[in-house]
């Protein structure tokens, strides 16, 4: 901001302004009980003026400007947006989505995931949901089956093995 015309003017309101706006504003004195408000302008015969104007003006051209400055600093994020491909919007996202050929893919594999679980024993289901889905630890099924830890694990471990040979035929 030149301010030639007050060289004592207050850096107030300091702000960016859309090239335009015919006018700046500036104020000397703000931190004083009388401050003085301006408003500088260039008119239509390129003549450059330097006015002081009312409080009330002055808060009235303020207002002008900071809608432009919200207006502008839309503009640019609709812009940004605009130049954004879909994978860097969704890596901006707050919480970021999948594609959906990959939701696609997830939803198909829980499908077939719990397909295959219900091909398993009662006994297998049942201890590979409170081992996977529960995380329970072997000693507590065992405590639930009533039988040894030892047990509960084999149980386990066969019920894995029985679910990797049902889910590759599986298609």
């Amino acid at each position: 901001m030149d301010n030639n015309y007050l060289p004592d003017a207050d850096p107030r309101p300091k702000r960016r302004r859309d090239k335009d706006n015919p006018y700046e504003l500036f104020t000397i004195g703000i931190a004083t009980d009388h401050p003085r408000y301006f408003v500088k302008f260039t008119d239509g015969q390129n003549q450059k003026h330097c006015e002081e104007v009312s409080k009330e003006l002055y808060e009235l051209l303020d207002s002008f400007a900071l809608e432009d400055v919200s207006y502008m600093n839309e503009c640019d994020r609709h812009r940004v947006k605009e130049m954004m491909s879909e994978n860097m919007i969704h890596q901006c996202a707050a919480e970021p989505v999948e594609p959906l050929q990959e939701q696609i893919e997830v939803a198909y594999d829980i499908e077939r995931l719990h397909k295959a679980i219900s091909m398993l024993s009662s006994v297998q289901q049942r201890r590979i949901q409170m081992y996977y889905f529960a995380d329970m630890t072997y000693e507590e099924i065992a405590e639930m089956e009533c039988c040894t830890a030892p047990s509960a694990r084999e149980s386990i471990i066969g019920a894995r093995k029985k679910l990797m040979n049902i889910l590759k035929n599986i298609p």
